[in-house]
């Protein structure tokens, strides 16, 4: 519970006539719509749909928001989500309304009656953006539950007894799946230059490092459909810090065994970011107006200034003898799950092969110094058993740096390849270009 509260609206439009469904007060029309006393993001489809359900009158899908906004002087979240009949059960008794007259009665704000209008444009043109990720379109959910039945029926789980959404966003999308024989879950991430085909990637780590990465029950590459068994419960509190330092001495073990697999990671699909790769990006990104946007004049000139020092940094950093190893992508302890003497890892769709103590992000962002320390020393020390240790900490050295060039060129190619309408929820390039020119300035002071 938070000191924010939600207002959220319904966006179902007919399916044969310029009209949506509309809710009638004694005052007013409206889009059926709920407040709530806690702050509900668009995103978390879990916690929206049976409460958009209660308001239509019928079951549905949720597709995507239309508009969204905080007003931060009442501390108040506004929301329209646009949604479909689920196996086209439409409301009975609904009233149904055109735009028009609900644009005139409505009191929603501004910018949400600015979303709604800029829908109803897009309705009338037929032109859909086509960054537009798959499982916001019509009928998408369709042809998935119909692809989940079947391969529930091929693998002999028995029936799909219910289907509900997890979280649904710019570049995922994950399904709860209840069947007879237990639960099971899909998921489904945007097909980006920078995003590894899960189902693939999963089965060859699963192969190779067994008990250690969840392995898909089926899938489906050409979709990028992926269906798996239930693995367990993330713990709700961060992990102690004992079992987080455990975590970094495991996960530098995986890595440097993983060191000796590149081909084959490469092959089934983990990404190429070695360092070549990311010298080449450099210009790029310290040219784009959509990433550099959110940063002062003053901070563009210090990263154009210091763009020759970065190459300078990772050609030094190509010539120690760490070697270049499976990455992650995106660890912390919320795609981490304790097993007995390990730990699963999930969530691995950004999956690469590069620098590996880049990964490093949750210990390079941890504020406690002691706490820093403590799982610096686990993660560093596992390398140290079978590299020059002083490798190993210059390599710490000029990762704590460069890591932030890394994870920017990741949101960079993100915010290009999402619509403009969720651009917010993912534009964070310009966050970790602040950790590059901060870890800049600490090694070179001055």
């Amino acid at each position: 519970m938070t000191d924010w509260s939600t207002v959220g609206y319904a966006l179902l439009p007919h399916p044969n006539q310029p009209l949506v469904l509309a809710q009638s007060g004694p005052t007013a029309i409206d889009l059926p719509n709920f407040a709530k006393n806690d702050r509900v993001w668009p995103w978390d489809t879990y916690l929206l749909k049976p409460i958009l359900e209660e308001k239509v009158g019928s079951p549905i899908n949720i597709l995507r928001y239309i508009a969204r906004h905080a007003d931060q002087e009442s501390r108040r979240m506004y929301s329209i989500h646009l949604v479909e009949p689920r196996n086209d059960a439409l409301p009975s008794d609904a009233t149904w309304q055109p735009v028009e007259a609900i644009l005139e009665h409505t009191a929603m704000p501004a910018m949400l009656q600015e979303g709604l209008k800029q829908w109803q444009i897009e309705q009338k043109s037929g032109v859909i953006p086509e960054r537009r990720a798959p499982w916001a379109l019509p009928d998408w959910h369709a042809q998935v539950e119909n692809w989940i039945a079947d391969q529930v029926s091929s693998l002999g789980r028995g029936r799909v007894r219910d289907i509900q959404p997890v979280k649904s966003w710019s570049i995922s999308c994950v399904l709860k799946v209840f069947t007879d024989d237990g639960l099971l879950y899909f998921k489904m991430a945007r097909d980006l230059p920078l995003f590894a085909n899960e189902g693939p990637v999963l089965t060859c780590l699963a192969g190779l490092y067994p008990g250690r990465v969840p392995l898909p029950i089926a899938f489906q590459p050409e979709q990028g459909w992926m269906l798996l068994d239930d693995f367990g419960t993330v713990p709700d509190d961060d992990f102690p810090l004992r079992e987080q330092a455990r975590l970094m001495q495991d996960f530098a073990r995986l890595q440097i065994d993983s060191s000796q697999e590149l081909g084959v990671l490469l092959a089934v699909g983990c990404k190429d970011r070695r360092l070549d790769a990311l010298l080449s990006q450099i210009e790029p990104l310290l040219d784009d107006e959509l990433i550099l946007g959110s940063l002062t004049p003053e901070e563009r000139d210090r990263l154009q200034q210091a763009a020759p020092r970065l190459r300078e940094l990772l050609i030094e950093l190509t010539s120690l003898s760490i070697p270049y190893a499976l990455l992650h992508g995106d660890l912390h302890a919320g795609n981490v799950i304790p097993r007995e003497g390990t730990f699963l890892y999930f969530d691995w769709t950004d999956a690469a092969v590069s620098h590996p103590l880049f990964d490093m992000i949750h210990i390079f962002r941890e504020e406690e110094e002691a706490q820093k320390n403590t799982l610096q020393e686990a993660y560093l020390g596992a390398w140290e058993a079978h590299y020059s240790a002083a490798d190993v900490r210059r390599a710490w050295e000029l990762a704590g740096v460069l890591y932030g060039l890394y994870h920017a060129v990741s949101y960079q190619y993100i915010a290009h390849g999402i619509e403009e309408l969720v651009l917010s929820e993912l534009n964070f390039a310009y966050y970790f270009l602040r950790k590059l020119l901060a870890g800049l300035q600490q090694l070179d002071p001055g």
